[in-house]
């Protein structure tokens, strides 16, 4: 079973995307069915229900998946997940990465596309940001320096969601 993942279907809240593969497990609450096996891959994105952030570090969590709509995860690891509030902070707005993050590049495709930006590949005067935490100026670097494009940190990636 796969959790919700279309982009096209993003309402604003609290999610949690997935930085590794791994298996949960998860059942209505209250309910006597049998718990339901979870494959989670990387990239994979959560629909926090609770509305208290800070809930987020104490499991059970509520989350929405699409074959059975809203289950408890009582097995999760907090350190298999990066949380992101998504609102459409990003519309308008494309991304480029360089070097290495703290998190795979799908993670942070994930969450550029959850609150509406667009990622890309490749350097181009039209694009936004590039997101790298290299001290040392990479091709996609200078590139970027050239086509006016801003250079943001991880860090400042994540203020821009929020």
């Amino acid at each position: 079973m796969n959790v919700k993942n279309s982009t096209l279907h993003i309402e604003a809240g609290y999610y949690a995307v997935a930085t590794s593969n791994f298996t949960a497990y998860a059942k209505p609450k209250k309910e006597k069915s049998a718990a339901h096996i979870l494959s989670i891959k990387t990239g994979d994105m959560f629909l926090i229900i609770e509305k208290d952030p800070e809930k987020y570090s104490k499991w059970p969590v509520k989350i929405l998946t699409e074959e059975h709509g809203a289950l408890y995860v009582n097995n999760l690891d907090a350190h298999h997940f990066v949380y992101v509030k998504c609102g459409g902070n990003l519309v308008g707005k494309s991304f480029c990465i360089t070097g290495e993050l703290s998190h795979p590049r799908s993670v942070y495709q994930k969450i550029i596309e959850m609150n509406g930006g667009s990622f890309k590949t490749a350097i181009s005067k039209s694009l936004s940001y590039l997101i790298s935490n290299e001290s040392r100026a990479s091709t996609k670097m200078v590139k970027a320096q050239e086509s006016g494009v801003a250079i943001i940190s991880e860090y400042d990636f994540l203020a821009m969601v929020g």
